[in-house]
């Protein structure tokens, strides 16, 4: 299978030599592109030049899968007796417009922006092919599937579809609401051109069935998108565009989950759209160095990089699995933790040095001035994507999926529930946990149930220090400051459609989407779960501007044509 994929990088990525040549004449305006009369095209094969537009969702990918996913209820990085102090200003919701978690998203969807405008531009002005039109559109259809980030991170964004050779130029802001619609007609416009074929020549292309899932994505965040109301998105299209999908005989559920993110996962039948990774021709996969700790490089016996312990899972998301759920026990680092000889390795860092390393699920606070708040024990580390023994820590082989088979399901499932029809719903999701648990009993859920409220037990939960200490109860156990169990930030009852939102977690954490999932559903207050809210030492913000993510400060300072979001 390595050999399969080292082929296709060789084909895809062989733009790099190309890249660098086009990016001579680059100035530091980030929407400035190549002036017209300095660049001539050349007759470089076309699969190779739209490589380069490719390249730009590996950093996506990552920013969704690491920094990005630090202010839900998942997954957070508190202050560690070592460091990392800025973590929890995003689980606070404390957003700036400096952030470079913020910045990260938005710098790699307009890499990749600009790189399909300028593809476009040299195929266009180029010598034509026989598959000159048909690369043209999968750029364009890839275009809109970057515009679709922006569109959920960050709302209202400069809007640029063409490449423009005036080193000045600077494209207007388009609303969130006319960006939805934009990337709908982009999509539909590119679909009959784009590749059906689901095998070697398309894995990592974008496809027919990578433009259906992106808009059944948009179409399931209509009413986010357009109409700031989670409750009004496009059901019905939605399911339309599930059932392409589903109706092509192209993907399957894997036996397993855990064989979609093994390492050697190249191919998988549930990938409807791969980023690829490899460790030496396709880098920058850092999921180990950001989150594990320094001890685990003896137990994968690590070639590269080194282990941080930055992120780790919330206490309240983990203890809402069921005991016997198979993802609970896989997607975990968690317990006593051992070298590659079996041997039970100790603590190195805080108050706990010395000690035998076992990590359990929790975590005093995110903030703390000496590191005790989350010591090198606290946190259920993740570990969803497997860490082969001899890995890479800055650069693992696992592919990533954006999309893949089982979100469709789910997808479809999600937008039946709405419908009213709540039995048709549980048929989908329960064909999705069955793989996750051994007594098929368990895996069933009815329609009655996923109408029901959450079991995450939401709520402020703190120990807050005092006087320099932490406190503890006389039994010795930590002693928490609490949210009022009455209160409108606790429990999950009030989540109307709570128990599908809590399928969604159990199927799709450490996968970078949790947030747009929090925002989509509402309690019965009429507010999304993100704002309304409150889990470890995160209150509720009851903020609906904490929605979007700021824009960028230096993209404000760059283009005269943009306008901060509300709140920032």
């Amino acid at each position: 299978m390595r050999l399969i994929k080292n082929l296709l990088l060789a084909s895809v990525c062989c733009c790099s030599t190309f890249s660098i040549q086009s990016c001579v004449d680059l100035d530091d305006r980030i929407y400035s592109e190549i002036v017209e009369d300095r660049y001539e095209p050349t007759p470089l094969d076309g699969l190779a030049k739209i490589g380069a537009a490719y390249t730009p969702f590996k950093g996506l990918c990552t920013r969704l899968l690491l920094g990005m996913s630090w202010d839900t209820d998942q997954i957070f990085c508190p202050v560690k007796p070592w460091g990392w102090t800025y973590g929890y200003q995003l689980f606070n919701h404390n957003y700036t417009s400096s952030s470079a978690e913020i910045d990260g998203g938005w710098n790699s969807c307009y890499d990749g922006i600009n790189a399909c405008n300028r593809t476009i531009w040299e195929l266009q002005n180029g010598d034509q092919g026989d598959d000159t039109e048909a690369l043209i559109k999968e750029l364009e259809a890839l275009r809109s599937c970057y515009y679709y980030y922006l569109c959920d991170l960050y709302g209202n964004v400069a809007w640029s579809v063409k490449y423009n050779g005036e080193e000045d130029y600077l494209p207007e802001q388009i609303s969130r609401a006319n960006l939805a619609g934009e990337i709908e007609k982009g999509l539909k416009k590119s679909l009959p051109y784009l590749y059906t074929d689901v095998n070697k020549k398309t894995y990592g292309r974008f496809t027919q069935w990578a433009a259906y899932a992106t808009l059944a994505k948009l179409y399931l965040n209509w009413g986010v998108y357009v109409y700031g109301d989670g409750d009004k998105g496009r059901w019905q299209d939605c399911i339309d565009m599930c059932d392409k999908i589903i109706e092509s005989d192209a993907f399957a559920l894997t036996g397993t989950q855990k064989e979609i993110f093994v390492a050697e996962n190249d191919f998988c039948k549930e990938a409807i759209f791969a980023v690829v990774f490899d460790e030496k021709n396709a880098q920058g996969l850092s999921l180990f160095t950001t989150n594990l700790n320094g001890q685990h490089a003896q137990t994968y016996q690590i070639t590269g990089g080194w282990g941080n312990g930055g992120s780790i899972m919330v206490p309240q998301f983990i203890d809402s699995y069921h005991p016997d759920d198979k993802r609970l026990k896989e997607n975990y680092l968690y317990g006593p933790q051992y070298d590659s000889d079996g041997n039970l390795m100790k603590a190195g860092l805080g108050s706990i040095a010395g000690q035998d390393f076992i990590i359990v699920n929790e975590v005093l606070s995110c903030e703390g001035s000496s590191g005790e708040n989350c010591n090198e024990n606290m946190g259920y580390r993740l570990a969803k994507y497997e860490y082969e023994m001899g890995l890479d820590g800055n650069n693992m082989n696992n592919d990533v999926f954006p999309f893949r088979y089982s979100d469709v399901l789910m997808m479809k499932a999600e937008c039946l529930l709405r419908l009213g029809r709540a039995d048709d719903a549980a048929e989908l999701v329960t064909k999705v946990r069955r793989r996750s648990f051994n007594d098929q009993s368990v895996a069933v859920v009815t329609g009655d149930e996923l109408n029901q409220g959450s079991c995450y037990a939401y709520g402020y939960k703190e120990c807050v220090p005092s006087r320099g200490k932490y406190p503890k109860n006389p039994d010795g156990t930590w002693k928490y400051t609490t949210s009022d169990p009455g209160a409108p930030e606790a429990g999950g009852e009030d989540i109307v459609y709570g128990r599908f939102l809590d399928e969604l977690g159990w199927e799709f954490d450490q996968e970078g989407r949790r947030r747009q999932d929090m925002i989509r559903f509402k309690t019965t207050s009429g507010k999304s779960v993100w704002i309304a809210k409150a889990w470890s030492s995160h209150k509720a913000t009851n903020d609906i501007n904490k929605q979007l993510y700021p824009i960028p400060l230096k993209e404000i300072q760059a283009n005269s044509n943009l306008h901060q979001n509300e709140g920032y």
